[in-house]
C-alpha cells in the first residue's frame, strides 16, 4: 500500500461529502439567471429561460457551466461564510513516487426546501470550471433521467457507459458500508453517483456530474488511498446488494 510522504496541502479528500444540516434557516431563493459568454465577444448574454435544475451534458449542472470563472459561479450562487467551503487544489505524494491532484473546490450546501442545491465545482489553476457535481431532488436532463432513479434504469439508456465502484467510499452508516457506484459516459461528459438506499434496499441515483466531453472522468476529480476506482460490471453491481 502506498503510504503517504508529503504533508497534504489543504484539507483531506478522502470521501468528501459536505451536507450541513441547518435548522430554522430562512430559505434562500433558487439562484438568479447569469449572463452566460457570448462565442464572438467573451462577454455574458442573458438567458432568462435556464432552467436551474436542468442538467446538461457535457455543458452545466443548473446555471453553472463548464467554463465559468470563479467570479462568474460566486455571482450566481454569492458565497455564504456560515455554509459553504472553497478547498484549495490538494496534491499527494506518495513514497513510490506517484502523486495525485485535486482540483480546487467551491463547496455550496442545501439550506432549505427552496434551496435544496448541493453542488460541488471544481477549478483549475485559471479559476475556470472544469467538473460540476450537483445533488437535489428537482435535478433532470432531457433524456427524462432524475434524481433517485435506480441504477438499472439509468444504465439503460447509457449502453456504452462504463461501471465503477469506488472502493472505501461505503464507510457512512446511512448508506450501509456499501459503497458509491458511478455510471459515466466519458465521450458525453455526464456521470452518475448512486449511494445506497436502506429503504428502497437498492442503490438510487444521487447525484449529476459533468465534465468536459472526451476527459477522464473522476470523482471529485482525483481518487486518494486508500481509496480505489474499479471497473465492475452491472451485474456485480447489482449483485453486491444481496451479500
Amino acid at each position: 500500500m502506498k503510504l503517504v510522504s508529503v504533508v497534504i496541502i489543504g484539507l483531506a479528500w478522502f470521501g468528501l461529502s459536505f451536507c450541513a444540516p441547518v435548522t430554522e434557516t430562512p430559505e434562500l431563493p433558487i439562484p438568479v439567471p447569469l449572463e452566460t459568454p457570448s462565442p464572438e465577444t467573451g462577454a455574458r448574454s442573458k438567458q432568462t429561460s435556464l432552467d436551474p435544475a436542468l442538467v446538461i451534458e457535457g455543458k452545466s449542472v443548473g446555471q453553472i457551466s463548464l467554463g465559468d470563472s470563479f467570479a462568474d459561479v460566486t455571482t450566481i450562487l454569492p458565497f455564504r461564510k456560515n455554509y459553504d467551503e472553497i478547498h484549495d487544489k490538494g496534491i499527494f505524494k506518495y513514497s513510490d513516487g506517484t502523486v495525485d491532484i485535486c482540483a480546487k473546490v467551491l463547496y455550496r450546501n442545501a439550506v432549505g426546501p427552496k434551496d435544496d442545491f448541493n453542488f460541488s465545482i471544481y477549478f483549475d489553476d485559471d479559476d475556470r470550471v472544469i467538473q460540476i457535481e450537483g445533488s437535489s431532488s428537482r435535478y433532470h436532463l432531457r433524456n427524462n433521467i432524475s434524481y433517485g432513479d435506480k441504477l438499472p434504469d439509468v444504465a439503460k439508456k447509457y449502453r456504452d457507459a462504463q461501471v465503477y465502484v469506488l472502493r472505501g467510499s461505503g464507510g457512512s452508516s446511512s448508506i450501509a458500508g456499501k459503497d458509491l457506484v458511478y455510471i459515466f459516459d466519458e465521450q458525453s461528459g455526464i456521470a452518475f453517483e448512486f449511494r445506497y438506499s436502506r429503504q428502497s434496499k437498492a442503490r438510487k441515483l444521487d447525484r449529476f456530474v459533468v465534465f468536459p466531453p472526451g476527459h477522464q472522468f473522476l470523482p471529485e476529480t482525483c481518487v486518494t488511498v486508500p481509496q480505489s476506482f474499479n471497473r465492475i460490471s452491472l451485474e456485480e453491481a447489482e449483485a453486491e446488494l444481496t451479500n
